[in-house]
C-alpha cells in the first residue's frame, strides 16, 4: 500500500483505553480509515481466564475483516497477552506486548516496573518478553477501574491508588515502569504527580509505529470510506466526548454491535 493512499486499520480493547492510539494514528496518517472496537459488554478482561479473553481475540478479528481493516491493534495488554494462543492472523496484526518490548529499549539502566491488570501480571508475558530486564510487576486492578472511566469522579481517590502503586515500584529498586494498559494513558497526569520526575514508559507511540509499518503494506484503499466507533455494549464514559475532550479526536456517533456469535454486525445506532 502506498501510505499517502491510506487503508483501514481496527483498533481493539475492552473498553475505551484504546483511545489515545486512534488519536495518535489519526495525528499521524490522516489518511488512513479507523474502525474502533471495544468490548465493553464483558470489560474489564483482567480478571477474565486466559482461554476466554483468547476467544474473544478470534470474535474481534472477524469483526474486523468483515468491516473490510487491512491490518488490526490489541490495544489491550491483558488480550495482547494470550494473542499466541488465539485464532488470529487472519489480517495482520499488532499487540501490546510487541509494543512494550520496542518501547522499554530506550528505558533508563536498571530494573523495569510493571504497571498492569492481573491478568497481564499473572501471564509472565512481560518478564518474558524483556529478559534482559529484571522485571517487577504490580496488580492495579482497582486503579484501573478509575483510568478506563477517564479517571472517575473522584480525584483524592484516583491520587491515593496512583501513589500506592508508585510506592511499589520504587520501593522495589525500579529505574522505570511500563504503563502496561493503554488506559494509563488516560490517567497519565496523575501517574506523573504520584512521583514527579520517574520515568514512565507509555508503549502507545511504539504501538503506533509498529502499526503504521503494517500499513504500508499492500492492502485497500481507504476510498472515502467512514471511520466507525463500534462497541459491544453501555460503557459509562461518553467516548465520543472523552476523544474529543482529552485528544481532540473526533469519531462519529457510537454503533452498539454483538460480535459474541455468528451474526457479527451492527445493530443499532447510540
Amino acid at each position: 500500500m502506498n501510505p499517502e493512499v491510506g487503508g483501514s486499520v481496527g483498533i481493539f480493547d475492552a473498553g475505551i483505553g484504546g483511545l489515545p492510539l486512534a488519536a495518535m494514528l489519526r495525528r499521524r496518517a490522516p489518511q488512513h480509515r479507523l474502525v474502533y472496537l471495544g468490548d465493553a459488554a464483558r470489560r474489564p478482561y483482567g480478571p477474565r481466564p486466559g482461554a476466554e479473553v483468547a476467544r474473544f481475540l478470534g470474535q474481534a478479528e472477524q469483526f474486523f475483516v468483515r468491516a473490510g481493516c487491512d491490518a488490526w491493534v490489541i490495544a489491550c495488554n491483558t488480550a495482547s497477552v494470550v494473542a499466541a494462543e488465539a485464532d488470529v492472523g487472519a489480517i495482520p496484526f499488532v499487540d501490546m506486548v510487541s509494543a512494550v518490548r520496542e518501547a522499554v529499549r530506550m528505558a533508563p539502566v536498571g530494573p523495569v516496573g510493571v504497571l498492569a491488570t492481573a491478568g497481564t501480571v499473572a501471564s509472565g508475558a512481560l518478564p518474558r518478553a524483556l529478559p534482559e530486564r529484571e522485571v517487577f510487576q504490580v496488580a492495579t486492578e482497582e486503579l484501573l477501574r478509575l483510568a478506563e472511566e477517564g479517571g472517575g469522579d473522584d480525584p483524592v481517590r484516583l491520587r491515593r491508588l496512583a501513589r500506592r502503586a508508585m510506592e511499589q515500584i520504587t520501593a522495589a529498586g525500579c529505574a522505570s515502569a511500563v504503563l502496561a494498559c493503554t488506559d494509563f494513558t488516560c490517567i497519565l497526569d496523575a501517574m506523573r504527580a504520584a512521583e514527579p520526575g520517574f520515568a514512565l514508559i507509555d508503549p502507545v507511540e511504539s504501538a503506533a509505529d509498529l502499526t503504521l509499518g503494517l500499513l504500508q503494506k499492500p492492502g485497500s484503499p481507504r476510498a472515502g470510506q467512514e471511520d466507525l466507533f463500534c462497541l459491544t455494549g453501555p460503557h459509562p464514559t461518553d467516548g465520543v466526548a472523552f476523544a474529543w475532550d482529552a485528544f481532540g479526536l473526533t469519531l462519529p456517533p457510537v454503533r452498539t454491535v454483538t460480535i459474541d456469535n455468528d451474526l457479527i454486525g451492527v445493530h443499532h445506532h447510540e
